[in-house]
């Protein structure tokens, strides 16, 4: 198709002014791209950080945790031997009133000094 001069150079400069605008898009896409990629890796930083913290504070809570399970383990085991070594020391003062109540020749002898220390202060 043959075209007169001006139309052709008309025509070649709506292409040019096209293909500069296509480049223009192009440009412009490549930056939003570019853009929208920089904000995405922004926000899976701030989600690898929110992470980290959210796993650190994890961690001092099962910390925390542990610790106070053997503060508790330890004052538990400790009531439990106190209470066993209170049954041993009544099991141990019961042992001795039953002695004791059983040789009453030994509260006899105490009863008899007694009377002899009574009787003789006392004049």
């Amino acid at each position: 198709m043959f075209l007169p001069i001006n139309t052709q150079r008309t025509y070649l400069n709506v292409n040019d002014c096209l293909d500069g605008l296509k480049g223009q898009k192009l440009h412009d896409i490549s930056l939003q791209i570019t853009q929208t990629r920089n904000e995405i890796l922004k926000q899976m930083q701030q989600s690898t950080n929110r992470k980290r913290v959210l796993a650190e504070e994890m961690s001092q809570n099962v910390d925390e945790f542990l610790e106070a399970k053997h503060s508790i383990s330890k004052r538990f085991q400790k009531q439990v031997f106190n209470l066993i070594d209170s049954k041993k020391i009544e099991q141990e003062c019961e042992q001795h009133k039953i002695e004791c109540v059983e040789t009453n020749e030994v509260k006899d002898d105490f009863k008899q000094l007694h009377d002899l220390i009574k009787s003789t202060f006392c004049k």
